[in-house]
């Protein structure tokens, strides 16, 4: 959209034929650059950008993890934000196993940096996600709700993620 019209339609990227069950699209705060994550019916989540300077086409497609459970695949089980000074890209997300959520890290070109998050409390696996960066640094503060009803919560300082704790 340029302020007047809206670009032709854009078909994002698949990993399989399996239908969306949730995605979120997520806006770059210094580049023409959103990412996408989606959650399908067979439990896989998927990443992908679309970057604006270069045709406005989808690339950088990422599997970010397998066949969670039926159950768990009916749930925002992740969750994108963007560094606010780098540009970078994090993806936190449910890897299927209870008390383990992983994380991927957009640099602008590739999906070069994927880790686990540290060990917060949490018994159950992640069912809702959600990150919110803060403005004028690059942490992204991230918390869940798991199956066992228990909240977690966790800071991105930029190079880790600290104060990973279980909240009463």
């Amino acid at each position: 959209y340029d302020g007047a019209t809206f670009d032709a339609e854009q078909q994002a990227l698949t990993a399989s034929d399996a239908a969306p069950q949730w995605a979120i699209v997520k806006a770059n705060p210094l580049r023409d650059e959103f990412i996408l994550a989606i959650i399908n019916s067979t439990g896989d989540i998927t990443a992908q950008v679309l970057n604006g300077t270069n045709g406005s086409q989808w690339y950088g497609l990422k599997v970010l993890t397998q066949g969670v459970s039926a159950t768990e695949d009916d749930f925002k089980g992740f969750d994108i934000a963007y560094e606010q000074l780098t540009g970078r890209g994090m993806a936190v997300y449910n890897t299927g196993v209870a008390g383990v959520e992983n994380y991927s890290i957009w640099n602008g070109s590739d999906w070069a940096i994927n880790g686990t998050l540290p060990s917060d409390g949490c018994a159950g696996t992640p069912r809702w996600v959600r990150l919110a960066a803060r403005n004028g640094t690059n942490q992204i503060a991230m918390m869940y709700l798991d199956s066992a009803a228990d909240y977690c919560a966790a800071i991105w300082n930029g190079a880790a993620w600290v104060n990973s704790t279980l909240l009463q």
